[in-house]
C-alpha cells in the first residue's frame, strides 16, 4: 500500500466557490479541508454519502434537517447519507474543518 503525505498548500483545490483542499481522496474515502472566513457559510445541501466533521480552528455551527450542532475545536459531528447539512462561521476568526467523505 502506497502512502501518501499532503499539505494544505499542495492540496489539490475543490471544484467549488469555496476555500476546500482536498487532502487525500480514494474511491471509498475523502478527506477535505475546508476554510471559511467569518460569516461565509455553505448552504444546505444533500448527499449520498456519510460525513464526518471534526473542527480544528474556530467555530462552527452545522445545520442537518431540523438540528443545529455548535462545534469547538476538536469536536466531531457525524451525520449520516441523505440528510441535509449546511456549514456556518459564526466567529470573528477563520473556521478550519475537516471533513471525511465515506461513500
Amino acid at each position: 500500500m502506497l502512502m501518501v503525505k499532503n499539505t494544505p498548500l499542495e492540496a489539490k483545490k475543490v471544484d467549488a466557490p469555496i476555500d476546500g483542499r482536498i487532502m487525500h481522496s480514494t474511491e471509498k474515502f475523502e478527506a477535505i479541508l475546508l476554510t471559511l472566513s467569518p460569516d461565509e457559510q455553505i448552504p444546505a445541501h444533500g448527499n449520498d454519502f456519510d460525513v464526518l466533521f471534526t473542527l480544528m480552528e474556530g467555530q462552527a455551527l452545522i445545520k442537518s434537517d431540523h438540528q443545529t450542532f455548535q462545534l469547538a475545536p476538536f469536536e466531531t459531528l457525524f451525520i449520516p447519507s441523505g440528510l441535509s447539512r449546511a456549514l456556518e462561521n459564526p466567529g470573528s476568526g477563520q473556521l478550519k474543518i475537516m471533513v471525511f467523505k465515506v461513500y
